[in-house]
């Protein structure tokens, strides 16, 4: 099993569910992050394990400020002994992305001494513009790739001392008190094709969509805090924790919320659907994620479902689904979700 166990922000601790075993993770992780500015030269991160040695990120970065120089790394992919294997920074002159090897993690900074530049991007980053980032890494293969809006931009081959990375950062720069970059709709692919998707390669320009529930669904078992309409208690963003919520003190009770229709059009194509759910226990406790559609329930690991582990502090349980479940295919635009939700085992 892969389990992200540090975030974002706290509303992004992911657990990947059960039943994922092995090496890998047969799939996609993403966190979508609405392209937040973080306070001053902060790093946001997680850890994954086992530690990756083959895997392909991608992220949306937009120039805020020019002011961003050499010695501020704004990506990084880090082993256990706090190694850093690449890093990435943004020259203010050329305005190209630079990919380095070395350096070491230390409290909230990388010490980039006895660094080598591993290559220099052929597209320039402008200030005030957005772009689709893909970095491409294999350890073994010795290899480092850059893509800039699905187009090639370093090709580094035969780079030693490559190894597996156990951390990804994402960390804001700024310059007299401004941000410098934005980021949005960060993915990690490390496929191992388990499913019949093979997704260990460049994965294409990805954007993903969030939104918060419009309407209580089917299922309203659930008690609330306050009030009497449930959705209304968990649809803002970011999570208020316990100011207001919905909760259940009762084996096999389930709640819904309907889904905000996605706006997609062709050519626009569906990768997944994710049903993320900021949860927290009180004391025993577990649920079963389940999509509605059609009027039928399809529980997260089949059947009557898998339950999932749920800690007392916040955190999120992910229902991700590569294909539609009442139908088994691919998602299409017109496929309707009546409702998302959980069910309480006590």
């Amino acid at each position: 099993m892969r389990r992200i166990t540090e975030p974002f922000d706290a509303e992004d601790v992911l657990q990947m569910p059960v039943g994922y075993s092995g090496t890998t993770f047969d799939s996609v992780i993403t966190v979508d992050y609405g392209a937040a500015i973080y306070p001053a030269n902060q790093y946001r991160g997680f850890v994954i394990s086992p530690a990756l040695g083959v895997s392909w990120h991608g992220f949306y970065l937009y120039i805020y400020n020019n002011v961003a120089d050499n010695s501020q790394p704004f990506f990084a992919l880090i082993a256990s002994s706090g190694a850093v294997q690449i890093h990435m920074t943004r020259d203010p002159t050329t305005a190209l992305l630079n990919i380095w090897k070395g350096g070491t993690l230390s409290g909230d900074n990388i010490s980039l001494g006895g660094r080598t530049l591993i290559g220099t991007s052929i597209h320039a980053l402008a200030q005030g513009s957005r772009y689709h980032v893909q970095i491409g890494f294999d350890a073994a293969g010795q290899t480092v790739g850059l893509k800039i809006d699905g187009v090639d931009s370093i090709a580094a081959t035969g780079v030693t001392g490559l190894s597996a990375y156990y951390s990804t950062m994402i960390r804001q720069v700024t310059a007299s008190g401004q941000p410098n970059f934005g980021f949005d709709s960060f993915y990690i692919n490390d496929d191992d094709n388990s499913d019949g998707y093979n997704e260990n390669t460049w994965g294409g320009i990805i954007k993903m969509i969030s939104a918060v529930p419009p309407a209580d669904g089917f299922y309203t078992a659930w008690s609330k805090s306050t009030g009497v309409q449930g959705f209304e208690l968990v649809n803002e963003t970011p999570y208020n924790g316990d100011t207001d919520y919905v909760y259940s003190q009762t084996t096999a009770q389930r709640i819904s919320f309907t889904v905000a229709p996605h706006g997609l059009t062709s050519p626009s194509e569906i990768h997944a659907v994710s049903a993320r759910h900021v949860v927290r226990k009180i004391s025993g406790g577990q649920v079963i994620p389940f999509f509605r559609i059609g009027g039928s329930n399809y529980f997260l690991g089949g059947g009557a479902g898998t339950p999932q582990d749920v800690g007392v502090d916040y955190m999120v349980v992910m229902d991700r689904r590569r294909k539609n479940p009442a139908t088994t295919n691919d998602w299409l635009l017109g496929d309707t979700i009546e409702s998302v939700g959980l069910e309480s085992v006590l």
